[in-house]
């Protein structure tokens, strides 16, 4: 999942990224589309989120709706500038069992998708703010089959 729309530096009056907030109208649009969520996602396992201010309140208004096994964790590997191989190495320990939802950034998110999909650096498929993909198994490449998209969602603002 992507985060929500935020707050720009200056409209936050911050000066790092990592600390600018949901926006309002963020907030309003997750609100109203966390019924549709629940449909496709009825509980979860684990949580992983950006350490981006916007990515965990992202991931703190959908935990608040969809139960979770485990609390809430907050993942570096998930922040904007991370390299992608250390979310594999991270998803190459769990179970393939788990359910689990990453909250993080464009492109990360794009770019992990693309690559889990179709195992192939480089190729994304972006993600619209608050947009979700629902893949299934982890089976990471070069082993066994690629994971599959059972659904992408990017709402429409």
């Amino acid at each position: 999942m992507r985060h929500a729309d935020a707050l720009s530096l200056a409209e936050a009056k911050v000066t790092s990224d990592a600390d600018r907030p949901l926006s309002g109208q963020g907030r309003q649009f997750l609100h109203r589309i966390l019924p549709q969520l629940k449909k496709g996602i009825t509980s979860l396992d684990l949580c992983w989120v950006s350490p981006y201010l916007r990515a965990r309140q992202t991931a703190e208004m959908v935990l608040s709706e969809i139960p979770c096994r485990h609390p809430l964790e907050t993942f570096d590997g998930l922040s904007p500038e991370s390299p992608l191989k250390l979310i594999f190495e991270e998803l190459s320990k769990r179970q393939t069992s788990e359910i689990l939802m990453l909250v993080g950034h464009e492109p990360y998110m794009g770019l992990l998708l693309g690559y889990l999909l179709s195992g192939r650096a480089g190729f994304s498929m972006p993600f619209a703010k608050a947009g979700v993909a629902c893949v299934e198994g982890l089976f990471l490449p070069p082993q066994g089959h690629p994971p599959r998209l059972r659904w992408f969602w990017n709402p429409p603002l």
